[in-house]
């Protein structure tokens, strides 16, 4: 390591990135759940009830838990 100020300042900027990233896909990850029980399909939309089911609504339940325990696991 030629330049340690320098390294650290590479490693700062490359966590930045990588954060923004994450950042971007959870949304995407978010919005696609949303998709599936949130007829306007984007934040703060109000559910149709009557064009979604209790099972469809379920299965949403358990992707939103799968997201959330994989990301509490990671």
């Amino acid at each position: 390591m030629d330049d340690p100020r320098q390294s650290v300042q590479e490693a700062d900027e490359l966590l930045e990135q990588v954060a923004v990233q994450f950042a971007q896909s959870l949304t995407a990850a978010r919005n696609d759940l949303r998709g599936g029980w949130d007829d306007n399909g984007a934040p703060g939309g109000v559910a149709n009830d009557a064009g979604t089911s209790t099972e469809q609504l379920r299965g949403t339940l358990q992707d939103y838990r799968q997201l959330v325990n994989r990301l509490l696991s990671a």
